[in-house]
Formats: structure tokens, C-alpha cells, sequence
């Protein structure tokens, strides 16, 4: 069973909300980001958000209260890490939301879904190494 309307609202980015996308792995760094935010906060982001504003109101939402309260709450090291995850700050060449439509697997040669397939995997492989140094590694050097 997936997330409530309500949930979805909140975690899911903004272009996974329009349903005219394909998954991709910055829909689960923007997740991240807002569950971050609400451990940094100490508190539910549900509670300073409306259910009916549109995703990219949301987003920017949480984007402000990033930048206006998670520094002084964490520090710049953890704000930095979830504004990352909430923008999709990831500097990777040939990032970017997929389209709904699939490519044609069948029309194509065996050559070019190769080489698609590997134009993939270059890219999650840049995403990893970003998200890697602009996420895990400053948060790995936050202590309590």
C-alpha cells in the first residue's frame, strides 16, 4: 500500500507529483531531504504546510525554512546536505527527470540501447559520487 494524498504531498518532489514522470533516483534524495529536514526541525514539516498548495509551493516552502532555520538549529554543514537533497544541487552532466514516455526498446538497435543503458549508468554513477560528497560525507562528520 502506497503513501496517503496527504504523505505524498509532502515527501514526494514536486515533478513525481505532476505523474507525468519516470522514477528516478533524485525522487528519493528529495525524500531524504524532507525527512532530514523534520529531524533538524524537530518537527513534522506537515504542521507549517497547507495539503492543497501546489508541489513546487511546497518545495519552497521547506527550501525556506532550510535556509532561514536549519543553519542556526544544525549548522551550515547539515543545512547545506538537506538543501542539496531539496533542490536536487547535484552538479552531474546529463542529469534530469525523466519523461513518462519509455523509450522505444523495440525500434531501437542493440548498439543504441547500450549505449543508452550506459548514458544511465554514467549519470546514477555521477549522482552517487555527488550525493556521496555533498550529503553522506559532511553529515558523517556531525556529532552530537
Amino acid at each position: 500500500m502506497g503513501p496517503s494524498g496527504h504523505a505524498l504531498n509532502l515527501y514526494a518532489h514536486p515533478a513525481y507529483r505532476s505523474g507525468n514522470v519516470r522514477y528516478c533516483r533524485l525522487f528519493d534524495i528529495y525524500s531524504l531531504g524532507v525527512t532530514l529536514l523534520e529531524i533538524g526541525l524537530w518537527r513534522c514539516v506537515d504542521s507549517d504546510l497547507d495539503v492543497q498548495q501546489s508541489p513546487s509551493r511546497v518545495q519552497g516552502l521547506l527550501v525556506q525554512a532550510c535556509k532561514e532555520e536549519l543553519g542556526p538549529a544544525m549548522g551550515v554543514n547539515y543545512r547545506e546536505a538537506v538543501r542539496c537533497c531539496l533542490e536536487g544541487d547535484f552538479l552531474v552532466p546529463g542529469l534530469s527527470i525523466p519523461t513518462c514516455a519509455e523509450p522505444d526498446w523495440e525500434s531501437m538497435s542493440k548498439e543504441d540501447i547500450m549505449r543508452a543503458e550506459a548514458a544511465e549508468e554514467k549519470i546514477n554513477g555521477g549522482l552517487s559520487e555527488a550525493f556521496y560528497w555533498k550529503v553522506i560525507s559532511p553529515l558523517a562528520k556531525l556529532y552530537a
